[in-house]
């Protein structure tokens, strides 16, 4: 078990960065699909979901799929509330980065030194 603690601890960024990948991936499908089940009359996603997905992590690409897409730009909640939602998650990186220094490490890691 303390094996696989240090493992997650010593690739936190990267199993971070792996989770914010998928899960705003998963949010721009989601409006992409529930736009294209709207214009077809097809079953729709739940604004409950769309919203969980955004919360979760996935406000970056949900915010990038509703300007693609033109999707929930009319509604007041999705409007105000995924941006909002973008800028708390912005925050928290910030205090990740503070607090772990992290994010330099894993970006050098990837990308190496410029």
């Amino acid at each position: 078990m303390k094996a696989v603690i240090d493992f997650i601890w010593q690739n936190l960024s990267v199993l971070i960065l792996i989770y914010l990948i998928i899960i705003n991936t998963a949010a721009f499908v989601a409006c992409g699909l529930d736009k294209y089940n709207a214009a077809n009359g097809l079953l729709r996603i739940s604004e409950k979901k769309l919203y969980l997905l955004s919360f979760f992590g996935g406000a970056f690409f949900m915010l990038l799929g509703m300007i693609i897409f033109r999707h929930k730009t009319r509604k007041t909640g999705f409007v105000v509330l995924i941006p909002l939602l973008l800028l708390f998650h912005l925050i928290l990186l910030l205090i990740f980065q503070w607090r772990y220094e992290s994010l330099s490490n894993l970006f050098s890691r990837i990308f190496g030194n410029f």
